[in-house]
């Protein structure tokens, strides 16, 4: 078993809702998590952002341009889903528990008409919080 202060090296991340892998992901781009506070410096309920940006070649599945359209189009799309990190060993290393997670953007970059050069997919979620727990 790995001591709590070896480092993670991340092989893949997954996002799952509902039990359900809906993406793999290669790179956690950014996860921010701030909080406001008042002028007394106490923290304002309800203030909290958390953004979380995922980095992927693309694939032919459509679950995230799916959520990402409810969410535009004004269906209900929170969901509250979880992000595991593995390990080399294939093992999971770190998880987050996102809640009430919308995707903010979901951006595609590398369309060549050569057909030489691979497709990426950036999705940024905006979450309510963020917990980490145990994988």
């Amino acid at each position: 078993m790995p001591s709590p202060n070896e480092p993670v090296v991340a092989a893949r991340l997954s996002l799952t809702i509902d039990g359900q892998e809906i993406a793999s992901f290669s790179k956690l781009a950014n996860m921010t998590s701030e909080v406001s506070y008042d002028s007394s410096g106490e923290p304002e309920p309800g203030t909290a952002q958390v953004e979380v940006v995922l980095e992927r070649s693309m694939t032919r599945g459509t679950e995230l341009a799916a959520w990402h359209q409810a969410a535009y189009s004004g269906a209900p799309a929170k969901r509250s889903c979880s992000l595991v990190v593995f390990g080399r060993d294939g093992a999971p290393a770190v998880k987050y528990a996102l809640k009430n997670a919308i995707p903010l953007k979901l951006e595609v970059e590398g369309i060549a008409v050569d057909g030489a050069q691979q497709l990426a997919e950036t999705l940024t979620l905006r979450c309510e919080s963020v917990d980490r727990v145990n994988p």
